[in-house]
């Protein structure tokens, strides 16, 4: 009900503000693109709401922390919509819709509200790893010997911070994943104004290449990279120092076979035994953007 309001709105404002009978009608399209955006970017923000609410139980921080990480984002959130009114003025592209800028900005505040809670879960486990990294080295190594033992190992507190460690994992995922679809959906805007500028004849593909929107994505897949990959190394670091810690240094600097087999599966059990930027999630999440813009690039204008 809500969805068919918004676009009720926008359509109104766009028949009674457009100066470009042809472009509104094409603008019919984008409108409904943003429409399903701002589902999604409200689906997203619920979500990332009720993580923080559970993570700030699970991961405590002090008043001061929550204070600080909270005013930057919102001041990073101003300076980008700050940003976006000083390039109006220099604008090349112009949207023939009398404040067309009013939805820019808008949309753009949107997002960053709905992104968030999602941008503070980020920050919460780059401070959880820094106690999962002293909770690795609070383990109990066993002392080297020629044959690898399971009893000798601190069984108790690997158990505990393998989990704590899966439990970031998880929360690193589904932040990336939150994040992608977020930029994703801001990329198929730009794509789907692109395509009714052009339908509609107000601009030629010449004035608003396709490279525009792929510039778009490609920024937007290093912003998502800047966030996410130094979390996802990291957390491989202090995983990789679990391992080490758990399981002691060999006799003699050689391992046996049980010792071996000790860390494959130890490794398995964290995800250390693949490639953190093959598996689908991670690898999509900060890819996302740039695919998203190369399909809304394919589709042909008339």
């Amino acid at each position: 009900m809500l969805a068919v309001l918004v676009a009720g709105v926008m359509l109104w404002y766009a028949d009674r503000h457009g100066t470009n009978d042809a472009f509104v009608e094409d603008f019919r399209g984008w409108i409904g693109v943003a429409v399903l955006s701002l589902g999604v970017w409200t689906a997203v923000f619920v979500r990332g709401l009720a993580t923080v609410r559970a993570h700030r139980q699970a991961w405590p921080q002090s008043r001061f922390w929550w204070t600080w990480h909270i005013g930057a984002y919102v001041l990073f959130v101003g300076a980008v919509v700050a940003l976006l009114a000083l390039n109006d003025a220099t604008a090349t592209i112009v949207v023939p819709i009398d404040g067309w800028r009013m939805f820019t900005r808008t949309l753009t505040l949107v997002a960053g509200v709905a992104a968030g809670p999602w941008v503070l879960t980020v920050w919460l486990a780059h401070e959880r790893l820094r106690t999962l990294r002293a909770e690795a080295e609070q383990i109990r190594s066993p002392e080297p010997a020629e044959v690898f033992a399971a009893e000798t190992l601190d069984g108790s507190a690997i158990s505990a911070t393998v989990e704590h460690s899966l439990a970031v994992w998880r929360v690193i995922e589904a932040s990336a994943l939150a994040l992608a679809v977020l930029v994703s959906t801001a990329v198929f805007l730009g794509g789907a104004l692109r395509l009714a500028l052009i339908n509609s004849g107000v601009m030629d593909a010449a004035e608003f290449p396709a490279s525009a929107v792929l510039g778009y994505g490609a920024f937007f897949a290093v912003v998502l990279a800047v966030a996410v990959v130094p979390l996802v190394l990291t957390w491989r670091s202090t995983a990789v120092r679990l391992v080490e810690t758990a399981l002691g240094v060999p006799k003699w600097g050689i391992p046996d076979q049980t010792w071996l087999d000790a860390q494959d599966r130890l490794q398995a059990r964290l995800r250390l035994d693949t490639n953190l930027f093959r598996r689908p999630i991670s690898a999509l999440s900060i890819a996302s953007p740039l695919l998203t813009a190369l399909l809304a690039t394919l589709v042909p204008t008339t």
